[in-house]
């Protein structure tokens, strides 16, 4: 979400006449009078395989700050503050926190440079040691049993060419009783098909991330829609529907139920004990046929979904998104502010919460951040970036460790989704619009120590990664921002230059490439 500022939806339709191939004619769509407020949706819906339509990348007016031409981020310190009291609101976002080390910017020209602070002393909660504790679940079925990889892709013609990837992933939105969900971005349904015949064609698995209760109307709002039977009874026809193109088409097919709602509702005032069935949702009573069995609450919500998949679509593996926001503190602030911040009891109430949804579900999803770093450090005044040298918090040992913790807990293992593109190796990635930079395709990627890090990970019951931007203000693995071979000045150490006009320079196409080139790593199997 981005404080409630509007975030247009652009919607492809494509028409064709019978025995004929027509070019997609695109139809853009706003909200008419509720914000599609969403951070995690992106600004962009292609419609099978066209080519999605750009949108403009201003930020909401209750958050815009003006990005200067070219910005130097010296990554901070991470001086530890007070105790978080960073509590995220019902809508996942954070206010940003005043005990932040201040964001050092400057032009290209500038010799700027941060002052360095000593490492604090812990002496509360341990840091992680990358060693897992205990066994693992079994790999999901449909999942690959090696470390994997996926980009979210709404035309094939984006992908690099020449990598073997394993996953493509697409949203799923737009609401029901709107005129503008995905089941009329074609007729009846036919975008999940053309989505998942296309990935077949390259030999990919097809991931939908399904996001549809929020934009629903006439609640336009989680709980609110969640109270309107005939919300409720067109949202699982709508998910029927899902699943009988999925079970038509056969082969492996993931979906992630609706990102950020495990949060909501972890926080609504309805939670009074982590237990989803103690919370108010019309599942039997909504009249649709298939999930008169179910109760109404939270709990039968996600079990009216398993349901479906069960009767329609027995070769979908459905995943649970995990919410790092959900058990009261924002994860990634709390750590900032305070390094000895018990990471594990969060992990416990996020578990115990996600096991209260009930059974039916094969995996997990976490989406680490939907922007890249630097854009929330510098548009946002927030800092989410995370220490690849796991000294100072939020490191990454601690956030794979918080993450194996749920996976144990909830016995699924998990995929990372929507993981940001940018890098700090490539002078594309200059900090401005489209070129945002990041470290966490580095992290698992850059040819020193990321297959190490990937092994680490995948004891812990990571799955793989799926990379993808959160909005098309972001980087993309791709010319989504169409100037070509870009080169700025270099920042913060990204001397590389770039010979591809992707977005990001080409660092995800050629270390993605280099990843199956060395030969891909198995997952434990327990």
């Amino acid at each position: 979400r981005v404080n409630g500022g509007v975030m247009p939806v652009y919607i492809g339709i494509l028409v064709v006449a019978s025995g004929a191939t027509a070019a997609p004619t695109y139809v853009t769509t706003f909200p008419a009078t509720t914000a599609f407020n969403k951070d995690a949706i992106p600004d962009y819906h292609g419609s099978g395989d066209s080519t999605p339509t750009p949108t403009s990348t201003t930020i909401p007016a209750t958050t815009q700050t003006p990005a200067p031409t070219t910005t130097t981020v010296v990554i901070p310190t991470d001086t530890p503050g007070a105790a978080s009291t960073a509590t995220p609101t019902s809508n996942g976002t954070s206010t940003p926190v005043p005990t932040d080390t201040p964001i050092v910017t400057a032009t290209s020209t500038s010799t700027s440079v941060a002052t360095s602070t000593l490492a604090p002393t812990f002496t509360g909660t341990p840091m992680p040691t990358g060693t897992p504790e205990g066994g693992l679940p079994a790999i999901p079925p449909g999942v690959p049993s090696y470390f994997s990889y996926g980009l979210f892709n709404a035309n094939t013609s984006y992908l690099p060419a020449g990598v073997p990837l394993d996953f493509r992933y697409q949203y799923l939105a737009g609401g029901v009783n709107t005129g503008n969900g995905w089941a009329e971005w074609n007729p009846n349904g036919g975008y999940a098909t053309n989505y998942i015949n296309a990935a077949r064609l390259l030999g990919m698995t097809p991931a939908f991330v399904y996001y549809q209760i929020l934009q629903s109307a006439p609640g336009y709002e989680e709980y609110s829609n969640f109270q309107i039977t005939s919300t409720m009874r067109s949202y699982f026809d709508d998910f029927k529907l899902l699943m009988q193109k999925s079970g038509q088409a056969g082969g492996n097919v993931t979906v992630d139920i609706e990102p950020d709602l495990t949060g909501v509702m972890q926080q609504h005032s309805s939670n009074t004990n982590d237990d989803a069935s103690l919370q108010h949702v019309i599942v039997g009573s909504s009249g649709q046929g298939d999930v008169t069995a179910y109760p109404d609450n939270f709990r039968g919500f996600y079990q009216g979904l398993a349901h479906l998949r069960d009767l329609y679509a027995p070769n979908v593996s459905l995943g649970i998104d995990v919410s790092p926001w959900g058990a009261s503190d924002d994860l990634v602030i709390a750590l900032r502010n305070n390094p000895n911040y018990d990471w594990q009891h969060h992990a416990n109430r996020t578990a115990a919460y996600i096991n209260s949804l009930g059974p039916g579900f094969q995996m997990l999803y976490f989406n680490p951040s939907d922007r890249d770093a630097a854009y929330y450090q510098v548009v946002q005044g927030s800092n989410r970036w995370w220490d690849p040298n796991n000294v100072r918090q939020p490191t990454f040992n601690t956030m794979a460790a918080w993450l194996g913790r749920i996976v144990r807990q909830t016995q699924r293992r998990v995929m990372l989704w929507q993981v940001p593109n940018g890098n700090q190796v490539y002078r594309s990635e200059n900090n401005t619009d489209g070129h945002w930079q990041d470290n966490r395709a580095e992290y698992f990627l850059n040819p020193t120590s990321g297959r190490s890090h990937m092994e680490q990970w995948a004891n812990y019951g990571v799955l793989g990664v799926m990379f993808g931007a959160g909005a098309g203000s972001q980087s993309h693995y791709f010319d989504y921002k169409n100037d070509g071979v870009t080169n700025p000045p270099a920042i913060n150490g990204n001397e590389q230059v770039a010979v591809f006009p992707d977005d990001d320079g080409g660092y995800l196409r050629l270390r993605l490439g280099d990843y199956f080139l060395g030969g891909v790593i198995p997952l434990p199997t327990r």
